[in-house]
């Protein structure tokens, strides 16, 4: 698996893992696979999603989302 940095966050009773690729990125084939292992109780840390923090490709004010 992967190694990398992450922040876990909590508060009202909801943890995400957020993850900053603007510098380096987590390679986008193992996304789906990286976000399941670490946020299961069992095989990570816990948590109800990941968000990861991109660099800004575009001009317009967009989000992308996915679940």
């Amino acid at each position: 698996m992967t190694s990398f940095q992450f922040t876990k966050m909590h508060g009202l009773g909801n943890n995400y893992i957020y993850v900053n690729q603007m510098k380096e990125q987590l390679p986008e084939e193992e996304l789906s696979e990286i976000a399941i292992r670490v946020s299961s109780v069992y095989t990570g840390i816990g948590s109800d999603g990941m968000i990861l923090i991109c660099p800004h490709c575009c001009t317009c004010e967009d989000a992308h989302f996915q679940q």
